[in-house]
């Protein structure tokens, strides 16, 4: 029996309202009010949320083995999700402040023009680690026309206003399910496309990553074989309240060998790792709760 269309309007709305009013309550907030208020929800989504928290638990054990104890293990993830509950935070703190109001350093910028200046467009690699949204507010505020691919959400409400947040620090969303050709032509334009292509896709190839394998989109290599886009690896990581570092790395390196399929893959590859290095570099900062190895059996699961 199909739920009456007044339900499904009344819901929607209910869902619109609550959101908005969060985001309201988030504008009066101070940083420091903030991380207060992740850190408690951390806690309680340490406590409850067990399926997630046992996938996080794996997830890091299949990345690192031995590496971590498992108290270290547990405090990466409890840090994980204060990190991430504090980072959606200020997704709408900034919507009213405005990227002036907090602290971005930026290291390789060099990395990053020369990139543009190639003419071709340039890939923005970064993946869920961080404040990825901030990351898209810096490159458009240093003058570089950015589209961010991102799955819409399943309320249209939702959607509009995370896009208008998104549109207001000065970069574009294009929906991951629209047609390819458009970013095709965003290349070609010599424009930025940022791309998140750390998470599980049913429909990606078999990929290393942490050595383990996984299933990857190769939707960033296809998009720079055909275009010849420059990938650019770029991460945005808090380094304290309203401090955060922009890195920009070297562009990636390869040389086609003409086999389309093989190709793909090998560059593929190369995202991947590229992703892997800055996670071990910043592993509190990854988004563990994800179950990045969905079809993977092996290893021993703590």
């Amino acid at each position: 029996m199909k739920t009456p269309r007044f339900i499904k309007r009344a819901v929607n709305r209910l869902g619109q309202t609550t959101f908005e009013a969060f985001a309201r309550y988030t504008y009066r907030l101070s940083p420091e009010t903030m991380m207060k208020r992740s850190r408690a929800l951390a806690l309680f989504y340490y406590c409850f949320g067990k399926r997630r928290i046992k996938a996080a638990r794996k997830n890091l054990f299949l990345a690192f083995g031995d590496a971590y104890s498992e108290k270290e293990r547990n405090g990466i993830i409890k840090e994980t999700l204060t990190n991430f509950v504090y980072e959606f935070f200020m997704f709408f703190w900034l919507d009213k402040k405005g990227l002036a109001a907090i602290d971005v350093d930026v290291e390789g910028e060099e990395y990053m023009r020369k990139a543009c200046a190639g003419g071709k467009g340039v890939i923005f690699l970064t993946a869920h680690l961080g404040n990825w949204e901030i990351l898209g507010r810096k490159i458009a505020d240093m003058g570089v026309g950015l589209s961010v691919v991102a799955r819409n959400s399943d309320r249209a409400d939702t959607t509009e206003l995370t896009n208008r947040i998104r549109n207001s620090g000065g970069y574009k969303v294009y929906d991951k399910n629209a047609s390819l050709s458009g970013i095709i032509h965003l290349l070609r334009n010599g424009e930025g496309l940022g791309i998140l292509p750390d998470q599980h896709d049913y429909k990606g190839i078999d990929s290393r990553f942490f050595g383990l394998p996984a299933k990857t989109s190769v939707g960033t290599a296809a998009f720079s074989l055909q275009t010849g886009a420059p990938i650019v690896p770029c991460f945005c990581v808090r380094n304290g309240l309203l401090k955060y570092t922009v890195s920009f790395y070297p562009p990636i390196e390869f040389a086609p060998s003409g086999d389309r399929e093989k190709d793909r893959a090998a560059l593929t590859q190369l995202v991947n790792d590229a992703i892997e290095q800055e996670i071990r570099r910043h592993p509190s900062s990854w988004l563990w709760i994800h179950d990045r190895w969905k079809e993977y059996t092996g290893g021993r699961i703590r």
